[in-house]
């Protein structure tokens, strides 16, 4: 990952309320917005540099999905281990059973 150093910028006002504004639209930052604001202004809005920067903005939202998906599904197989010890704590003749059928 690329090392990074924070800015500092002042805005009016009125410009920060615009940020605000969008970055609501998009259920982004501020900050976000306008850091993708200057790295747009940086790459001179070169269209080349823009569908770069798109389409890794896309792989890390592709990669965090499939993350999501796999801590989910992790997820519900501990839920459903969890509630199978529970009721194997509460109901221990149920449990013994069981193995005697077996």
């Amino acid at each position: 990952m690329a090392k990074t150093k924070p800015i500092c910028v002042r805005l009016d006002l009125s410009a920060h309320e615009q940020l605000k504004a969008r970055a609501y639209q998009i259920q982004g930052t501020p900050a976000g917005v306008a850091r993708q604001l200057i790295l747009s202004g940086l790459a001179g809005a070169d269209p080349e540099a823009l569908a770069h920067r798109l389409m890794a903005i896309d792989r890390k939202q592709a990669a965090s999905e499939a993350l999501l998906k796999e801590t989910a599904a992790t997820s519900s197989r501990l839920h459903s281990m969890f509630e199978a010890l529970l009721d194997a704590l509460a109901h221990p003749q149920r449990s013994s059973a069981l193995e005697a059928a077996e």
